[in-house]
C-alpha cells in the first residue's frame, strides 16, 4: 500500500514538473513576443540616413542601445529565473521553508544586484580596453552562503549572467545599420528550429549506441571523472563534511588574492613578462597532464626558432596560425562526425 502511494506521489510530482516547465516556457515565449511586438513601432526611428554619423555619436548610441537592451532583457530573465527556481524548490519540498527564503534572497541579489553591476562594468571595459570581467566561483559561493541543505539547489536555473559583452554585438549592429528588432525577430524564428533540431539529433545520437560505451570513448572515460568532481562540489550543501566546503574559506581565497597581487606587482616592477602568472595558474591543476608537455615544447619552438627566424612578424602570425588551426580542427571534426553518423545509420539486412 505504501509503495502504491509512493508511486502515486512520484507520478504526481512528474506531472507537476511537466506543468511547471510548460508554464515557464509559455511565459518566456510570451515575454519575447511582447518585447518584439512592442518594439515594432520603433523601427522607423532606427532607420539610418545616408549621411555619415560622427564616431562619437555612434559610440554613444551603441552604448546606450546595448546597455538598455541588455538591462531590459536582464530584468525579464532574472524575474523568469527567480520565479522558476522558487517554484521548483517549493514543489520539491512540498511547501515554503526557511531554506527557500534564504535561496530567494540570494537569487534576488544575483539577479538584480550582481548581474547588473558586472554587466555595467564589463560594458565599460569592453569600450575602453576590450576586456571582459569574470569573477570566479560566484555561483558556488552564493549557493554555499545561502545555507541551503541538500543538492537540489545545484540544479536550479540561476539568474547569473554577464550581459556587458553584448554591447560589442549591438555596436556592430549599429555600425552595419542593422536594426535591433531584426536581430530579435531572427532569434524568435531560430529558437524553435534549434530546439527541434537539438531534440532530433540528441535522440539520433542516443539511438546509435549505448552511452557511455566504446562507441563514445570520451564519455566512457570522462563522464565518471566529471561526475566525481561535481559530487565533490555538491557535498558542500549537504551539512556534513565536505572537501570543497573546507577548501572554500576566506583565508584560502585571501591568500590566493594576495599571491596574485604580489606576483603581478613584482613582475611589473622587475619588467618581467606577466604571462608567467598565467602559466603558474594553469599549472595548478587547470589542465590535463598530456597537454602540458606538447604546450611546453611548442612554446620553446616558438620562442627560440620562429621568433628568431621571423622576428616581429612572428607575433603577427600567431593569431593567424591559431585561427587556421582551429578552423582545420573544426572541419575535420565535422567531417568525422558526419561520416560516423552515416555509417551508424546504415541498417544491414540479413540477406
Amino acid at each position: 500500500m505504501s509503495r502504491q502511494r509512493a508511486e502515486a506521489r512520484r507520478r504526481q510530482r512528474q506531472k507537476d514538473m511537466r506543468t511547471i516547465i510548460m508554464l515557464a516556457g509559455i511565459l518566456v515565449v510570451a515575454v519575447v513576443l511582447v518585447l518584439a511586438l512592442g518594439n515594432k513601432g520603433g523601427d522607423k526611428d532606427e532607420k539610418r540616413s545616408a549621411d555619415p554619423i560622427p564616431a562619437a555619436q555612434v559610440q554613444t548610441t551603441a552604448d546606450e542601445g546595448g546597455e538598455a537592451s541588455a538591462e531590459g532583457g536582464g530584468v525579464q530573465a532574472a524575474m523568469t529565473y527567480n520565479g522558476l527556481s522558487i517554484g521548483l524548490l517549493i514543489w520539491h519540498h512540498g511547501g515554503w521553508t526557511r531554506d527557500i527564503r534564504n535561496v530567494l534572497i540570494v537569487l534576488l541579489i544575483l539577479g538584480f544586484v550582481y548581474t547588473p553591476l558586472i554587466s555595467y562594468v564589463t560594458a565599460r571595459l569592453e569600450g575602453m580596453v576590450g576586456q571582459v570581467v569574470e569573477v570566479p566561483m560566484i555561483r558556488e559561493a552564493a549557493l554555499i552562503l545561502s545555507g541551503y541543505h541538500g543538492i537540489a539547489i545545484w540544479f536550479l536555473p540561476l539568474p547569473i549572467a554577464n550581459y556587458g559583452s553584448m554591447t560589442v554585438f549591438y555596436r556592430q549592429c549599429e555600425l552595419t545599420g542593422t536594426k535591433f528588432t531584426s536581430i530579435w525577430k531572427t532569434k524568435i524564428v531560430l529558437f524553435p528550429i534549434i530546439l527541434l533540431a537539438t531534440i532530433f539529433f540528441m535522440n539520433f545520437i542516443w539511438g546509435l549506441d549505448r552511452i557511455p560505451s566504446v562507441a563514445y570513448p570520451y564519455a566512457q572515460k570522462m563522464w565518471e571523472l566529471n561526475a566525481a568532481n561535481s559530487c565533490v562540489m555538491f557535498t558542500a550543501t549537504m551539512g556534513e563534511y565536505s572537501m570543497f566546503e573546507k577548501a572554500f574559506n576566506m583565508w584560502i581565497i585571501g591568500a590566493g588574492t594576495l599571491f596574485g597581487v604580489v606576483l603581478f606587482s613584482g613582475m611589473s616592477m622587475l619588467g618581467a613578462p606577466i604571462m608567467l602568472t598565467y602559466g603558474v595558474v594553469r599549472g595548478l591543476g587547470q589542465s590535463t597532464p598530456h597537454t602540458i608537455l606538447p604546450s611546453f615544447i611548442g612554446a620553446l619552438i616558438g620562442q627560440f626558432y620562429f621568433k628568431k627566424r621571423l622576428k616581429l612578424k612572428w607575433r603577427q602570425y600567431i593569431p593567424v596560425v591559431a585561427a587556421g588551426f582551429s578552423c582545420g580542427m573544426g572541419l575535420i571534426t565535422t567531417v568525422g562526425v558526419g561520416v560516423t553518423f552515416l555509417s551508424k545509420a546504415v541498417i544491414k539486412l540479413p540477406f
